[in-house]
């Protein structure tokens, strides 16, 4: 419900909305604990990130838009390190990451104009 909301909000809603993710996963590690279950929620999330940080490399942030993008970077970092300290399969977590990266790029280069992608060689 929350991801549905999120979708439709003004930046002035979906800011509140990251905030007040960051602070339930902050204060209290059993919400990270349950979030991680939540596969949808960690896509969202990266998508979320991801499509602000476009924004932020192409200066179309509105104060707002740039706090979401701050607050859900510290949302993400919050619930990463959780997973990886505190949780058996917290690889999982990581490998779920490299995954979306994947289709991500594999998406981006299948544009007409693909953004440069920067490779680094020996």
């Amino acid at each position: 419900m929350l991801i549905n909301f999120f979708k439709h909000a003004d930046e002035n809603a979906k800011q509140k909305m990251m905030q007040d993710i960051y602070v339930l996963v902050k204060w209290n590690p059993a919400n990270c604990a349950s979030i991680l279950k939540v596969q949808e929620f960690h896509s969202f999330l990266l998508d979320t990130l991801y499509d602000y940080q476009i924004l932020l490399y192409t200066n179309e942030l509105d104060a707002n838009s740039t706090l979401i993008w701050e607050i859900g970077t510290k949302a993400h970092t919050v619930i990463f390190k959780h997973a990886l300290l505190q949780e058996v399969d917290g690889y999982k977590y990581l490998q779920n990451i490299f995954i979306w990266l994947h289709n991500k790029r594999a998406f981006a280069l299948s544009k007409p104009n693909p953004i440069k992608v920067i490779t680094l060689s020996k």
